[in-house]
């Protein structure tokens, strides 16, 4: 789970503590199909309802009412009319005629379709529409940061590691997967305006270290952070790296430091410059009452 996306709109807290398709050509699309392994026994419909998009037929709805199968194109529905000793064979009757069979035929952990209609053979093939999924963060009470009072049995829906909705608790969706988090805070989440993480690159800021201090920094609530004067060379690594969800990271964001030429004998302006003239570097640059400062606030960027 990327938990930055999560964390991006909220930070949790724990207590009062942080925490962080047989005739070529003819192949349909089934929308959505479902299916238990017990059919076959239980003679139950539910698992061949669905959306078939049939090329020359259009779409072709199946649906069950009353323990029925009936099936048509959107806007007309007729009987499935079950053939003896055939489980999953039926027969459409139109104005009190035989018009086309229905097969439904177990495709792996689903089924297929396929019509006979005036001697033409229609088989559709299955395309399972991707389920949603929601998480439910369950009982939580709410500070949402703008002075309100904490709401107090709020639940919070999360679709894909994103937050889709903040109900009352009980009226999330069905079937949804509930983490139950009484006692718990929520708040959104947190920024460090002012830190300190390539200020030496290679000692004491070492990409190990760092790494730890970006994890350890994420799941205390913090989604992101602004370095002041360290580095850029690692500080836009690691922004890149953040911005991929490729570490476990708050986003990252830095600034470049302009100081008279004399500031940059200062030993934390030569540890940020290594290999580079500190004051001769984008981000770190030496002016004067006559530098060009759009020029260089754009060189920095």
């Amino acid at each position: 789970m990327k938990i930055k996306a999560l964390i991006l709109s909220f930070a949790i807290l724990i207590a009062v503590t942080v925490s962080s398709a047989d005739h070529p050509g003819n192949t349909a699309k089934i929308y959505y199909n479902r299916v238990s392994t017990n059919i076959l026994q239980t003679g139950k419909y539910d698992e061949l309802v669905g959306k078939y998009d049939i090329p020359r037929i259009g779409l072709f709805i199946v649906q069950e009412k009353n323990g029925k199968l009936y099936g048509g194109p959107a806007g007309r529905s007729f009987e499935l009319v079950p053939v003896k000793n055939q489980k999953l064979k039926f027969e459409i009757h139109r104005d009190g005629s035989l018009f086309a069979t229905a097969t439904f035929i177990k495709v792996g952990k689903t089924f297929a379709i396929e019509l006979l209609v005036r001697g033409r053979t229609f088989r559709a093939e299955r395309q399972v529409v991707k389920q949603v999924k929601h998480t439910v963060l369950r009982d939580i009470t709410l500070i949402d940061g703008k002075g309100g009072k904490p709401v107090p049995n709020v639940s919070i829906v999360l679709q894909e590691n994103k937050i889709v909705d903040i109900v009352r608790d009980n009226q999330f969706p069905k079937n949804a997967e509930i983490i139950d988090l009484a006692g718990k805070y929520i708040t959104p989440g947190l920024i460090d305006s002012h830190t300190h993480l390539a200020a030496n690159p290679s000692g004491s800021n070492n990409r190990v270290a760092t790494l730890a201090i970006l994890k350890h920094t994420l799941y205390g609530g913090v989604v992101a952070m602004r370095d002041m004067g360290g580095d850029a060379r690692t500080l836009a690594s690691l922004a890149r790296d953040a911005n991929l969800n490729e570490l476990e990271s708050p986003n990252i964001y830095y600034s470049a430091l302009f100081a008279g030429p004399t500031f940059f004998a200062d030993r934390r302006a030569l540890a940020s410059t290594k290999g580079v003239t500190p004051g001769n570097v984008a981000w770190m640059l030496g002016i004067t009452p006559e530098t060009n400062m759009p020029l260089v606030i754009t060189l920095a960027k």
